[in-house]
């Protein structure tokens, strides 16, 4: 009888886990317009210990959510970061003592401070500074690594067929080097590529924090995030390199953002366009990816049409119109038949032997008129919300600093926690083998989630992105000018009707109001609102309608 009541408990069990997993949702954010360059990074507008102590008050906030970065835990899969067997206990317990001791010395310095001399201060923190990197050095490796080379002739004859191509991967906080070799081989075998690491060594939990904060809030730029840009540099001026695909996870998307900060200033833009920049659990301040130019440049505002000038230009139009890219190279945003192999990115589903292919060959697309061309064309961040260091990062970036510069697509998958690469991320966004549609078991997968725009983000984004533009009108007027409505732009008297907004929400579910398009003193602004262009457009899509890095599971190539 008890063994009937226990089954039927974890059968109850498994039933309510797979509901509430079908039930997970996926947010999506569309690239931010900005048409007119009107947003800025935070360090134009506050110094950088305003920053940083809006870091370090944030991260406090978040602490409840710490757990959350290594859940779910338990894994038998050898790739995974915690699976515990092998090199990867000893890792993980140097990982552990290291993040220990800084916190307990942390303890000890503070009445160190107060009732020891100064020179003895400096030799507690020095002495366990010391131990910390004695810790840590035995289990870090070489400075770059390269996933492992496949055994499998013919994958290596395909795998040659791309060789104009360059992938980098910088990783995030605490990887050992163990944890990033089987980081680059997953890497390797799901998107058929070789793939190149920077490792980017760790102080231990509490050191790589400190260090994040420092990156973000004072420019600095570690060892390792040079490295990475001379060599991302090199590729980008190599003739024979087609392609640069620059991947980061955690602070590996830090260093990925100053990278890109530098080659927008070295680089011809031309150059810089080779890249490709995709993330996952990016604890990035900001993202930069400037226009190649204005959508308007005669001045005053942007014409941006109201939720009931799009609906009714959207219909009788005849045209798919993409908006997988804010650039102007075509971009496929239909999903493909089952039987194609690049839905799965799969082995069994062809011949490795054979030459890539485009995975949307036979289909015409012409690209969204909405959305401004700029210098990098594809770039995407991928989150758990849950995961703390995301939630830190890209989603607190995107969502509550509504004035900075945060460029790409920003894909969300409700529900999901956990901030590891493997176990967390590419095994549940990206798997290499995926269950066939009839095997799914409630459970959809990532790729086939329909996505959910965020209306209210991108409503805040524009409406704080047009209210500057307003602030920088009035600047930008001779000195001898009055200052008035009329004397900035006929564009300000255009006022969408208040049924254009109706059930439009902001934040956590304060409904948006007339008074919330009021520009500076007190002058109303026409801006994109949820069911704007974009919204019209991306109702209804699946993630892989959207995404364009799952188009390269298996080596394959999108059309470009």
């Amino acid at each position: 009888m008890a063994t009937n009541t226990s089954a039927q408990n974890a059968s109850s069990s498994r039933a309510r886990q797979s509901r509430h997993r079908s039930s997970t949702s996926v947010s999506y954010i569309p690239p931010q317009s900005d048409s007119l360059a009107v947003t800025s990074n935070e360090a134009a507008r506050n110094g950088p210990f305003v920053l940083a102590i809006r870091d370090c008050v944030t991260f406090f906030c978040m602490l409840n959510l710490f757990p959350t970065i290594f859940l779910p835990f338990w894994t038998t899969d050898p790739r995974d970061e915690f699976y515990l067997a092998g090199p990867n206990v000893f890792g993980l317990i140097a990982l552990s003592i290291a993040s220990v001791i800084p916190i307990l010395l942390l303890l000890v310095a503070l009445p160190a401070f107060v009732f020891l001399p100064g020179f003895a201060c400096v030799l507690v923190i020095a002495g366990g500074t010391l131990f910390i990197r004695t810790v840590c050095k035995p289990f870090e490796g070489p400075c770059l690594v390269t996933s492992e080379p496949p055994t499998d002739e013919a994958i290596i004859a395909r795998q040659h067929l791309l060789n104009s191509e360059r992938w980098i991967f910088l990783n995030g906080c605490c990887v050992t080097g163990h944890a990033l070799q089987k980081n680059l081989n997953l890497l390797s075998e799901t998107f058929g590529r070789p793939v190149q690491g920077v490792h980017n060594e760790t102080w231990g939990l509490l050191g790589d924090i400190t260090e994040c904060i420092i990156q973000r809030a004072f420019g600095f730029y570690s060892t390792e995030t040079r490295i990475a840009y001379e060599y991302v540099k090199a590729y980008c001026l190599d003739p024979k390199v087609k392609k640069v695909v620059l991947i980061g996870h955690s602070q590996g998307g830090i260093m990925v953002s100053q990278v890109l900060d530098e080659l927008f200033m070295d680089l011809p833009s031309e150059l810089v366009a080779k890249l490709e920049v995709y993330t996952f659990g990016n604890a990035a301040s900001h993202f930069n990816n400037p226009l190649r130019q204005p959508v308007d440049s005669t001045g005053g505002y942007p014409h941006i049409l109201s939720p009931s000038e799009v609906m009714s230009q959207a219909v009788g139009r005849s045209e798919v119109v993409a908006t997988a890219s804010p650039t102007s190279m075509i971009s496929p945003m239909t999903p493909l038949p089952l039987s194609q192999r690049a839905m799965y990115g799969a082995s069994r589903y062809a011949d490795p032997a054979a030459p890539p292919r485009s995975v949307t060959q036979g289909h015409n697309y012409t690209v969204s008129p909405y959305l401004p061309t700029r210098v990098i064309p594809h770039i995407e961040h991928y989150c758990n919300s849950e995961d703390m260091v995301t939630r830190w990062g890209t989603l607190y970036s995107v969502k509550n600093v509504l004035g900075n510069r945060f460029c790409g697509h920003v894909f969300i998958y409700e529900g999901a926690s956990g901030h590891m690469l493997n176990q967390h991320y590419l095994k549940n966004m990206f798997p290499i083998n995926p269950p066939a549609p009839n095997d799914w078991d409630g459970e959809i997968p990532f790729l086939d989630r329909v996505v959910e725009v965020d209306s209210a983000t991108v409503t805040k984004r524009d409406v704080t992105a047009a209210g500057q533009l307003k602030i920088l009108r009035k600047d930008s007027l001779p000195l001898d000018a009055s200052y008035s409505q009329q004397s900035i732009s006929k564009s300000t008297d255009r006022i969408s009707s208040t049924s254009d907004f109706e059930g439009v929400r902001l934040g956590e579910g304060d409904l948006l109001r007339e008074k919330d398009l009021a520009g500076a003193e007190g002058s109303r602004i026409t801006v994109a609102m949820s069911r704007s262009a974009e919204g019209v457009q991306q109702s209804g899509k699946k993630v892989r309608d959207l995404s364009r890095l799952w188009r390269y599971m298996g080596g394959e190539c999108p059309l470009d």
